[in-house]
């Protein structure tokens, strides 16, 4: 499931509202939506991270889960000893922080949490609502996909798409498709690589 809409897409970014090619569009949205993940190194849509583990170094009183926004915790355990929230540990969902009350204990691959992030989508269970794409993801999402619209043989144009040859293949990238103010606002949301 794509968190971009071909509906919107035609409305809003194309100024068609002629679905003809909607199964096409759907394809454009859905790659539009995968380009974005990979600039931000993380996936969107709503997803289920089971036992992702961390380890404690008995100093520091917190951890960040490795995806976020964190949606639900459904699992929380230190040196294989179950945790509750509000007792044991507070919850920053924007950020993935988990804070505890005093210093992790020291131990390899010690933390051990299970939870679901990201934004909507349909893997969630009953009962737990997320949050709707942040507006400056959900642009940035149909510009790329009016960029690759406009590149396809289905926009009027060839412009959007360019590409770099070099020994063992090539790389297409989209060039200049967000300006500094928008490129900055996408930044903060992307994934830290460790």
């Amino acid at each position: 499931m794509s968190l971009l809409h071909v509906d919107m897409l035609m409305s809003d970014y194309l100024g068609t509202t002629d679905n003809t090619k909607e199964t096409e569009l759907q394809r454009i949205c859905d790659r539009a939506q995968g380009v974005l993940e990979s600039f931000l190194n993380r996936r969107l849509e709503i997803q289920e991270y089971d036992q992702e583990k961390h380890s404690g170094d008995g100093r520091t009183d917190h951890f960040y889960t490795k995806n976020r926004p964190i949606v639900s915790v459904q699992d929380l355990t230190v040196n294989d000893v179950d945790m509750v929230f509000d007792m044991d540990y507070y919850l920053w969902l924007e950020s993935g922080k988990i804070e505890f009350a005093s210093p992790i204990s020291k131990g390899y691959q010690n933390i051990v949490i299970s939870y679901y992030a990201g934004w909507q989508g349909d893997v969630l269970p009953v009962l737990i609502e997320a949050d709707d794409l942040p507006d400056v993801l959900d642009d940035a999402g149909y510009r790329i996909a009016h960029r690759i619209w406009k590149r396809s043989k289905l926009g009027e144009t060839t412009e959007g798409l360019k590409s770099k040859s070099a020994a063992g293949g090539t790389t297409a990238f989209m060039k200049e498709i967000f300006g500094p103010e928008e490129l900055a606002a996408i930044t903060r949301y992307r994934a830290i690589c460790l």
